[in-house]
């Protein structure tokens, strides 16, 4: 005896969310989170980070204790920093995002508020996307600092221009 098959919408609509929920699962798992390396308090020490890598760690107001990520980047365009921050301390602070080209100390790019806040309250997380412009082959230097205690991942990525 041969059964006839029948489309049914809710099963074939059922498949495709499943598919496109693997795929976005597939490209978050994708990004690679490491933790940063320390020491990395200044340009000589900076912690390698490259595109699609995810940097977590976490940076005090101690004058000792901001974090450095170097990368060279890999094309002409727009270069697109992702930063998630969550004040850990017990009083209001802020974490603050340098960027520095190849000449470092001197040729800093690059200086904001995280989220643009300057009074982050303790157990708050803040989310920030910043869009430079930078040329291949260039040094590129990322400093995260911070006055309270945060942990924090940043990431960057070369977006389509």
């Amino acid at each position: 005896m041969n059964r006839l098959k029948f489309y049914n919408p809710s099963v074939s609509l059922l498949r495709l969310l499943c598919a496109l929920l693997s795929i976005f699962i597939f490209s978050f798992a994708s990004l690679a989170q490491v933790a940063e390396n320390e020491p990395n308090n200044d340009f000589a020490t900076a912690d390698a980070i490259n595109t699609g890598t995810i940097k977590t760690g976490n940076t005090t107001n101690s004058p000792n204790d901001p974090d450095y990520f170097s990368t060279v980047l890999p094309s002409d365009g727009a270069v697109k920093i992702y930063v998630q921050g969550t004040n850990t301390g017990g009083a209001n602070g802020y974490l603050y995002l340098y960027g520095y080209d190849s000449r470092q100390g001197n040729g800093q790019i690059l200086a904001k508020y995280v989220s643009n806040n300057s009074n982050v309250t303790p157990g708050q997380t803040i989310y920030d996307t910043i869009t430079l412009f930078g040329r291949a082959a260039e040094a590129f230097y990322l400093r995260l600092e911070a006055a309270g205690s945060f942990s924090y991942t940043v990431r960057y990525e070369m977006a389509n221009t």
